[in-house]
C-alpha cells in the first residue's frame, strides 16, 4: 500500500498548474488563476482585450504554505513506510490550508471589500460577482484526501 501513496501526491502537485479560480462579473470573465498563480500571488485578468497580470504582491500564503507541504509530502513518500503518519498529517494539513486560502475569495469577503470602496459601485459589483472553483482545486483536494487515505492504510498494512 505504501508505494502507492506516491500516485495522488503527484496527482495533487500537477493539479497547481490546473485551473483553479475563475472570477467573473455579471457574466464577463475577470481573472482566472491556477494554484501555482494563487501561491505565488502572479494571477491574470483580463477585460475584452485588455490582459493585466499582477506583480506578485497579492501571494495567497495559505496555498503557498500547502503546496510546500504537498511536495515535503511527495518527499517523504520516498522514505521507509515508517514515515507514513508524517505524509497522512502533511497532507490532511495541505488540504486544509487549501480550503482556508479558497475562503479568502468567498463571498462574504467579497461584500466587505466592496463596502471598504464604498458607493453605489461597490456595492452593486459586490453582488455581481461569481467565484468558480475550476477543475485543479478540487482535483488537488481529492488527490490530497487520496493520499492520507492510503498513508493511514499503510500504517496499519503489516506486509
Amino acid at each position: 500500500m505504501w508505494r502507492y501513496v506516491k500516485i495522488p501526491l503527484v496527482v495533487a502537485l500537477l493539479a497547481f498548474v490546473l485551473p483553479w479560480l475563475s472570477i467573473s462579473l455579471f457574466g464577463q470573465h475577470l481573472l482566472s488563476a491556477t494554484g501555482w498563480q494563487l501561491a505565488s500571488g502572479h494571477a491574470q485578468a483580463q477585460v475584452g482585450d485588455l490582459t493585466v497580470r499582477s506583480s506578485g504582491d497579492q501571494i495567497n500564503y495559505y496555498m503557498t504554505v500547502a503546496l510546500a507541504l504537498t511536495a515535503a509530502a511527495l518527499i517523504a513518500s520516498f522514505l521507509r513506510r515508517s514515515v507514513a503518519v508524517v505524509v497522512a498529517i502533511l497532507s490532511v494539513l495541505a488540504m486544509a490550508l487549501i480550503w482556508a486560502g479558497s475562503n479568502q475569495y468567498n463571498q462574504s469577503r467579497i461584500d466587505a471589500a466592496a463596502a471598504k470602496a464604498g458607493g453605489i459601485f461597490g456595492s452593486l459589483a459586490a453582488t455581481g460577482v461569481q467565484v468558480e472553483w475550476q477543475i485543479g482545486y478540487w482535483v488537488a483536494l481529492i488527490a490530497l484526501a487520496i493520499a492520507a487515505v492510503v498513508a493511514f492504510l499503510a500504517i496499519r498494512d503489516p506486509s
